[in-house]
C-alpha cells in the first residue's frame, strides 16, 4: 500500500499517523495537464483485486463558512486575473454524485462517498492563510501568481 500526495507536509503528517504505510510526494497524474478522471482510471488499473482508492475534496464555500471567508477575501483583495496553469475546477468533485459517477466511469464498482467534517485547530489567525498556502495546490498557485503580479 502506498499513499501519494502533492504536499510534503501532508506526506509527513500521514507517515507519522500511519507508520506501516508508505507515503510519497508526487502527482497522481504525472501529466502536463490535470485530468482527475485519468488519475482515477489509472488508480483502478494498478490496484490489486479488492484494493481501494481514497481521495478528499473541498466542500464548496456555500457549505463551508470558513473556507468561504478565505476565498471571498482572496477574491475581494486579490487580482483574480493572474495567469494560472490549466486545471479542473477547484470544486469539480464537491458534489457527491459527481464523485460517484467519476469513480463508476473509472471502473470502480461500488463507490462509497462519505462527507467527513474538517476541523482546523490553528494557533493564530495567520495559520489560516498558511494552511491554504500549504494545503491547496490551486490556491497556492493563485496566491503566488498574485504576489508576482504585485512585485
Amino acid at each position: 500500500m502506498t499513499g501519494l500526495d502533492f504536499s510534503a507536509e501532508q506526506v509527513a503528517l500521514a507517515q507519522r499517523a500511519y507508520s506501516t504505510v508508505t507515503f510519497q510526494e508526487g502527482d497522481a497524474e504525472a501529466l502536463p495537464f490535470p485530468h482527475p478522471e485519468r488519475a482515477l482510471s489509472e488508480a483502478n488499473r494498478v490496484l490489486c483485486n479488492g484494493g481501494k482508492v481514497a481521495f478528499t475534496i473541498w466542500t464548496p464555500p456555500d457549505k463551508d463558512t470558513g473556507f468561504g471567508i478565505i476565498l471571498a477575501a482572496i477574491e475581494t483583495h486579490g487580482d483574480m486575473n493572474v495567469p494560472l496553469p490549466p486545471g479542473p475546477s477547484f470544486f469539480q468533485f464537491s458534489d457527491p454524485e459527481t464523485s460517484r459517477q467519476a469513480l463508476l466511469d473509472a471502473g470502480f464498482t461500488a463507490p462509497h462517498i462519505e462527507e467527513i467534517p474538517q476541523v482546523w485547530r490553528l494557533t493564530s489567525p495567520n495559520m489560516v492563510f498558511q494552511a491554504v498556502w500549504e494545503g491547496a495546490v490551486r490556491s497556492r498557485a493563485l496566491l503566488a501568481a498574485m504576489r508576482k503580479s504585485h512585485v
